[in-house]
């Protein structure tokens, strides 16, 4: 037997359809044609289920507004403190900049007070006999004889390390070597400062 090809089946389904309309009268026509029939009690309990359903996502939908509306108050209470917080920082924050400012400004006066007292001790040391001058820097921390080494034309400084005990004259020499490293300077006494 051969299967039913696709006009077929539409033929069909033509010929089912009109039989119904021609036959109103026949039971079940009406259910077949698109009319839904439904007993009085069913309809009251499905009209009562729907409004039920209703009720309950109303409920549901106002409980949500609810909890958004609440959670939007502490979003805005949060949002609020921090802004608040904020502005306090930035307070705060241009307070230390004014401050860091003022102590820059000191700290440059006081460098340029110190250094000038510097330069003149130097001047000083660099003018004494180097046996003399070494008497005083062999007391002196290395890294604070260095300071005064660096400042010195090279025929004082090295009269001056000479002068010194090899131990001392090595530390302070140390000193002045690594610091001018570090700082990509030249050698002490270079340029006769």
């Amino acid at each position: 037997m051969r299967a039913a090809g696709p006009l077929t089946l539409v033929a069909g389904a033509f010929a089912l359809s009109a039989g119904l309309r021609l036959a109103p009268g026949l039971p079940g026509a009406a259910a077949a044609v698109g009319e839904v029939v439904v007993p009085p009690e069913a309809a009251e309990a499905l009209i009562e289920e729907i409004g039920a359903r209703r009720a309950a996502l109303g409920a549901r939908e106002a409980e949500l507004e609810r909890e958004a509306r609440t959670r939007r108050a502490a979003l805005d209470a949060r949002e609020a403190e921090l802004a608040r917080a904020e502005g306090e920082l930035e307070a705060a924050a241009e307070e230390v900049r004014g401050a860091a400012e003022a102590l820059s400004g000191l700290l440059s006066e006081a460098e340029g007070v110190g250094g000038r007292d510097v330069e003149r001790l130097a001047s000083a040391y660099a003018a004494m006999r180097p046996g003399d001058a070494a008497a005083l820097f062999a007391v002196m921390e290395a890294g604070f004889a260095a300071g005064f080494l660096r400042r010195m034309p090279a025929d004082a400084a090295a009269g001056i390390l000479a002068a010194m005990a090899p131990e001392d004259a090595y530390a302070v020499s140390a000193v002045v070597a690594g610091r001018a490293q570090r700082l990509g300077l030249p050698p002490a006494g270079d340029g006769d400062r």
